[in-house]
């Protein structure tokens, strides 16, 4: 049996972790990205009267689960008020959420802030919510809502981060948080992705106009009564196609049962779905592509319930990927090496 499989790239996650009953102010976390950034509060003889007087701003903002670094502006700095440095913040939070370096949390998590204890308990936090939205065209437009958040009695502050799981266009949004301390204003500005196509509990995300009219029927059918005989007798190349669909759709545990892995023990559907979770969008957007061009190619049989489809994915450079016959039903047996 010909066996070539196209290697994608390594597979790259990015995680925090942090706990709402695990903070201690003498020990902040330091984010891990290249644009965000905490602050150590760690006082000691070297340190200067003017940065240990900066540190005392510093703060911690977490999930119950998750440690979120963040970007600290003081009043002090030129580009406290600046529109350019403003737009220049999003700009590389949008480049973080391309490039995968942004957190990631469900639709109604719950955010804490927990500032320094000298923080006088009636003060007001201003929070700004920046939500950057592509148009389905390749632009990016932002808009905004604010709010105002009291302290608590234990000086922190809590809110949810909301958005709106219909909106599939949506990216990430920009939290901009506003406090006054004493003589001084300070800015801290994190970022959460958005990816509506995989939230839990999300209406699914379809792609339409890939299948054609019969063939949207049968795959519609077949995400709704799970029954996988609809598929007897479909050609090898189209089932590579209803393969596709679902991976665009990010329906993976779809896709994983038109796949059918060698070693079929150690696939789990558990472990197919992580991969594909855990693949970038420049990762999945080329799986995509070398998917589109297998279903242009052509099918040879290497015995009664196995057989390859030679294709090309760029001028002058053949390829193969293997198929095989499980129950009657032809499954690709192509996934990114993890």
């Amino acid at each position: 049996m010909k066996k070539k499989i196209l290697i994608l790239g390594i597979i790259f996650t990015f995680t925090l972790t942090g706990c709402f009953n695990k903070k201690d102010k003498d020990s902040q976390t330091e984010a891990t990205t290249d644009i965000t950034t905490s602050t150590s509060s760690e006082n000691n003889e070297n340190t200067p009267k003017d940065e240990i007087e900066k540190n005392k701003t510093d703060i911690s903002i977490f999930t119950k689960d998750t440690e979120i670094p963040y970007i600290k502006i003081s009043n002090n700095e030129n580009s406290f008020d600046s529109s350019e440095e403003k737009d220049k913040i999003i700009l590389d939070f949008i480049k973080a959420g391309e490039d995968d370096k942004l957190i990631q949390l469900e639709n109604e998590e719950n955010i804490r802030i927990e500032f320094p204890k000298d923080l006088p308990k009636d003060s007001t936090v201003n929070i700004t919510k920046t939500y950057v939205r592509q148009d389905g065209k390749g632009d990016t437009e932002n808009f905004t809502e604010n709010m105002s958040v009291d302290l608590n009695k234990n000086g922190n502050v809590d809110f949810k981060h909301t958005f709106d799981t219909k909106d599939k266009y949506l990216d990430l949004v920009v939290y901009e948080i506003l406090i006054n301390w004493k003589d001084t204003s300070v800015k801290y500005n994190f970022a959460i992705k958005i990816d509506n196509i995989t939230m839990p509990n999300n209406e699914p995300y379809n792609v339409v106009g890939y299948l054609s009219e019969d063939e949207q029927k049968i795959y519609d059918n077949y995400k709704r009564d799970k029954k996988i005989d609809v598929f007897k007798g479909v050609e090898p190349l189209k089932m590579v196609k209803y393969y596709t669909q679902a991976i665009m759709e990010k329906e993976f545990n779809i896709a994983y049962t038109l796949y059918k892995d060698y070693d079929a023990k150690n696939m789990t559907e558990e472990k197919y779905i992580q991969i594909m979770k855990n693949l970038s969008q420049d990762e999945m957007k080329s799986y995509i592509e070398n998917l589109k061009a297998i279903v242009d190619g052509q099918f040879f049989e290497d015995g009664k319930d196995a057989g390859y489809i030679q294709y090309s994915f760029s001028k002058d450079h053949p390829m193969a990927i293997d198929v095989i016959k499980d129950k009657d039903i032809w499954k690709i047996q192509y996934i990114p090496i993890q």
